[in-house]
């Protein structure tokens, strides 16, 4: 989540992450979790995610 700029492609925060990851299934693991618990957005049209700035659990 630290590494999330306002909005960015699920490949570049990928690249960010990588060393973190292990593999890619983690990663999407991870994602998927994240947008489960309403963390994170996804923007169908422009494919891009994007911190859930004002969403408070």
């Amino acid at each position: 989540m630290e590494h999330l700029e306002d909005e960015m492609t699920i490949l570049d925060l990928y690249m960010v992450c990588i060393k973190k990851c292990n593999g890619i299934q983690s990663f999407f693991d991870a994602l998927d979790l994240l947008y489960a618990i309403k963390k994170i957005n996804y923007n169908y049209t422009t494919r891009r995610i994007s911190n859930a700035k004002g969403n408070n659990l």
